[in-house]
């Protein structure tokens, strides 16, 4: 039988790095999403159009010193912002393909295991 390890804390120059990363990359998402709403393009494309000109393949080349430190190469800090990440598409995604609708009709006892027909349950 092996024993719990404690997870390490996170240190605080790397926390920091990490909400001003999320800071940065909501409030341009915002902004480009809310142009591109103007030009009567989806929000998506303003969105993900932020990404792009943070990342390493525009910031990096413009300007090497501001991405090498608001986009340190250190993997523990990678990961942090990728699991902020994976946790926000979980959270947006879920509940739009009925994810937490379907539990909780199994658990309310409405859960069908057939088709429907004209709104009414399976058989």
């Amino acid at each position: 039988m092996t024993t719990a390890v404690p997870v390490p804390a996170i240190d605080h120059h790397a926390l920091l790095v990490l909400l001003l990363q999320l800071v940065l990359l909501l409030l341009l998402a915002v902004c480009l999403g809310q142009l591109a709403a103007r030009f009567r393009m989806p929000a998506i494309v303003g969105e993900l159009l932020a990404g792009v000109l943070v990342g390493p393949s525009v910031l990096g080349h413009l300007m090497p010193g501001l991405a090498g430190r608001l986009l340190p190469e250190q993997p523990a800090q990678m990961h942090l912002l990728d699991a902020v990440g994976q946790l926000d598409v979980l959270l947006l995604v879920g509940p739009r393909h009925g994810v937490i609708t379907a539990a909780q009709a199994h658990l309310s006892g409405r859960w069908t295991n057939g088709p429907t027909l004209k709104g009414r349950p399976g058989r």
